[in-house]
């Protein structure tokens, strides 16, 4: 527990001494897989339950929506340049590790809040991998099962590292899971679990 507590409140002055009226973020830039550090958190949560970390969490979250979801696709901070405060939000280079964080960034959120956005921002960050981009072109490669590194300015960057593949491969296995996880939400808000006077447990309709 002791250096989760230390990293616990590392995260959250960093935010709060960064944290500004229209800038919710831990540093005075965003760059790459920005999504890590409030999944972090709710990973934190889960563990000390504080009240500060969980509302870190949301806002730093709900900025990074704003940030990349706001054209209706999504849209990482692009590697030429990043996002500084005060200036101008990157467009290009995009690259496949961004959309797996965010991915499993909304994943967590889904499992702690089971806000139905929080899985709809999911499948978007996801088809980001399939074409719905800036470029409206697809990075996974149905011939080789691989995933192609990013989008560039000049168009798709065609180079299939091992890092973009696994990227896309844990992003569709975190989709999977998240269907699962609605299904079994569902199920439980339909039936309640009972148990007879022998020990068996059984579902019931409520």
């Amino acid at each position: 527990m002791g250096i989760i507590e230390r990293m616990r409140q590392r995260l959250v002055d960093q935010y709060l001494a960064n944290r500004k009226e229209d800038w919710h973020w831990f540093e005075d830039i965003l760059t790459y897989d920005n999504g890590v550090m409030p999944l972090a958190l709710y990973h934190t949560w889960q563990i000390v339950h504080d009240s500060t970390v969980l509302q870190v969490a949301d806002e730093s979250m709900k900025f990074l929506v704003k940030v990349t979801l706001d054209s209706g696709h999504f849209r990482p901070v692009g590697s030429d340049g990043w996002f500084p405060l005060d200036g101008r939000c990157s467009r290009f280079a995009q690259q496949a590790t961004d959309a797996m964080v965010m991915i499993l960034l909304f994943f967590k959120a889904y499992q702690i809040k089971r806000r139905n956005k929080d899985l709809k921002n999911l499948f978007q960050c996801f088809t980001w991998f399939l074409g719905e981009n800036d470029l409206r072109l697809p990075l996974y490669d149905h011939e080789t099962n691989g995933c192609c590194d990013g989008l560039e300015s000049y168009g798709v960057n065609r180079n299939q590292g091992a890092e973009s593949t696994m990227a896309y491969l844990i992003s569709n296995m975190t989709v999977l899971n998240a269907v699962e996880l609605e299904c079994e939400y569902k199920q439980r808000e339909n039936y309640s679990y009972k148990v007879t006077n022998k020990g068996k447990a059984y579902l019931e309709p409520v």
